[in-house]
């Protein structure tokens, strides 16, 4: 049965110019998705493209949901590994506007860990 493993905190911004990063990720969560931290800071892109495909869309579209409803996000996803398999995610996050013309998305983000019990 999945539970979800330790949550961490994360920003996410959609600049005004429509540039995608994360202002802050763990380093021990770059390191389980086996990606830059500093990749991320500069251009969130990276990571989408390592989201599975049958879930890149829905991922995306949580993220125009939430800019539109004011609603909180929350999403489960997978994202595959360069060094083979994948993981899943689970991500909560609600947004607000800064004062740029930036959305920032301030959440909590969390591995979810099959336990094999039912």
């Amino acid at each position: 049965m999945p539970h979800s493993g330790h949550h961490v905190f994360y920003q996410y911004t959609v600049e005004a110019d429509g540039r995608v990063r994360f202002l802050s990720l763990p380093p021990a969560e770059c390191a389980m998705l086996q990606i830059d931290e500093a990749d991320l800071q500069t251009n969130a892109e990276r990571l989408f493209a390592r989201i599975h495909p049958e879930d890149r869309q829905f991922v995306k579209d949580s993220f125009l949901q939430s800019a539109r409803s004011g609603r909180t996000r929350h999403v489960r996803y997978r994202v595959m590994l360069p060094e083979g398999g994948c993981c899943w995610l689970e991500a909560k996050a609600t947004a607000q506007h800064a004062e740029r013309g930036q959305l920032i998305w301030n959440g909590q983000l969390c591995a979810v860990v099959e336990t094999g019990h039912d």
